[in-house]
């Protein structure tokens, strides 16, 4: 009888794997007031997925024939209007990979922008969720599936949490949540004329 090698190391990989996701998720929703299903979710790879495909994108498609086809194949099935990119249907060629794509520029006025308005979209997209903020910690904006209150999406300690709150006393905060899909203009800008006196990086909320 021969020894099922490559089915028993999937077999073991699998479910080295799937004990890994409930130690890790059991972990997070013991250190984090979420549900069970959220920390399972928050305990997949995501990171390490978002790097694998940062680097496949990333590389550079030969020959340079196949670009126009296979871009066009992919703006089709996304809906992306390659008639607004900075080089167009006849010219998608120059983008050497999909990363390249991904980051294009656009025309000039291809987003004209409404001066008067005091607040404009920063990005393509379409808005999932917006409203009032009206508590920083109780508060719940999905995002992916998951739940987050401001206080844990921004990462703010007790000080902040105060001060913010004392800010809400003399005006409001509103907040919205704009999802991106794959074909949409992937640059984000400015929405407002403003000063910025602090910025801060939010790490993974997965981990």
């Amino acid at each position: 009888m021969r020894f099922p090698i490559g089915r028993c190391l999937s077999l073991t990989t699998l479910s080295a794997f799937s004990s890994y996701l409930y130690i890790r998720s059991t972990h997070i929703q013991r250190e984090s007031v979420c549900t069970s299903n959220e920390a399972w979710y928050r305990s997949l790879p995501f990171r390490e997925i978002s790097r694998c495909w940062s680097r496949i994108l990333s590389v550079n498609i030969y020959p340079r024939s196949l670009r126009n086809p296979i871009y066009k194949l992919f703006c089709r099935i996304f809906d992306a209007d390659i008639n607004e990119c900075e080089y167009g249907p006849d010219q998608l060629d120059y983008y050497a990979s999909f990363g390249e794509l991904f980051r294009r520029n656009l025309k000039p006025n291809a987003r004209p922008i409404d001066k008067e308005s005091l607040i404009v979209s920063p990005c393509d997209g379409e808005i999932l969720d917006n409203g009032l903020v009206t508590s920083v910690e109780l508060l719940n904006i999905v995002i992916k599936g998951v739940s987050y209150t401001i206080k844990d999406l921004f990462q703010l300690n007790r000080n902040e949490i105060e001060r913010l709150q004392t800010k809400q006393c003399k005006s409001s905060l509103f907040y919205a949540c704009i999802y991106l899909n794959p074909g949409n203009y992937h640059h984000f800008h400015s929405p407002a004329k403003w000063k910025i006196n602090e910025r801060r990086h939010i790490t993974g909320m997965n981990k």
